[in-house]
């Protein structure tokens, strides 16, 4: 596993690599494995920015809630205060005896009905603000272990993905190795045969006496084949290589080029809309 994640110079370092020989058929295919696994770190660390970002937005929500709640508590504490208030009034305006005026005594009544009510109404809503924390005290840890079992799933998701990838890459090289192979075997037997044909045109690979040395007549086609073998053998196998390997290569690290450039730009979206500078999160 690369010990640091892909960056744009690496990807253009490559590119510049495929225009030049220094490189094996083998070495390419390689790197380019390496460079997908070096990706491998830019998304998990995307996946986890992600992570730490949704767990910010639910503690917060979760804290506004709880805020507005407390606020909501508080408000009901001072009707509550007040309340008593009003009921020890109420109590003095009893201690010193029912008034005889009329009017005064309806007063008194509808006063302490009207304690009655509020206090119902009081109790009503303390119950349902009760109610109402505890539903966010559970819909918040439901909320985080929702989001931990979202990062859970998503790790064996992006391991399978980036298995897919390499897996490609595996089978596109054996392709190529497979073509070169056939490719090379057309000129390493066709340029001797011609070679051996003409000679026996030209009357070159005949013995002494035209005696039928059977295939001691075609030393040419021989001498060629070894000739070939020695002398261009590596430079035609790595032509071959280039030829068949290059549109596939240079195809793979553009979209790598573009995944990469996707990751960094969702990373900077993610930023902006979060009012974020650097990864404080």
């Amino acid at each position: 596993m690369p010990a640091n994640p892909l960056s744009n110079a690496e990807v253009k370092n490559y590119k510049s690599s495929l225009l030049k020989d220094e490189y094996s058929l083998a070495e390419h295919f390689k790197n380019l494995k390496a460079l997908y696994s070096s990706f491998l770190l830019n998304e998990k660390q995307l996946y986890e920015f992600e992570y730490q970002i949704e767990l910010e937005r639910t503690r917060q929500d979760y804290l506004d809630e709880k805020q507005q709640s407390k606020s909501e508590a508080d408000d009901l504490r001072l009707q509550f205060k007040q309340l008593d208030n009003r009921i020890i009034a109420a109590e003095q305006k009893l201690i010193r005896g029912l008034p005889d005026d009329l009017e005064l005594m309806e007063k008194l009544i509808a006063e302490q009905e009207s304690i009655v009510a509020d206090q119902q109404k009081l109790n009503d809503a303390d119950k349902e603000l009760t109610g109402r924390i505890t539903s966010t005290d559970i819909a918040h840890g439901k909320a985080l272990e929702k989001i931990e079992q979202a990062k859970r799933n998503r790790l064996p998701a992006l391991l399978s993905r980036f298995e897919a990838y390499h897996q490609e890459i595996d089978r596109h090289e054996r392709a190529v190795k497979l073509k070169v192979r056939l490719a090379y075997l057309i000129p390493l037997l066709v340029i001797p045969t011609v070679l051996d044909y003409l000679s026996v045109k030209a009357g070159l690979s005949l013995t002494l006496d035209n005696k039928n040395y059977g295939i001691l007549r075609h030393y040419i086609f021989f001498i060629s084949l070894i000739t070939i073998q020695l002398f261009a053998g590596e430079k035609l196998t790595r032509y071959l290589s280039k030829f068949f390997s290059h549109s596939y290569l240079q195809s793979s690290v553009m979209n790598l080029e573009n995944l990469l450039r996707k990751n960094i730009e969702t990373t900077a979206l993610l930023k902006r809309e979060n009012n974020l500078q650097t990864k404080e999160v």
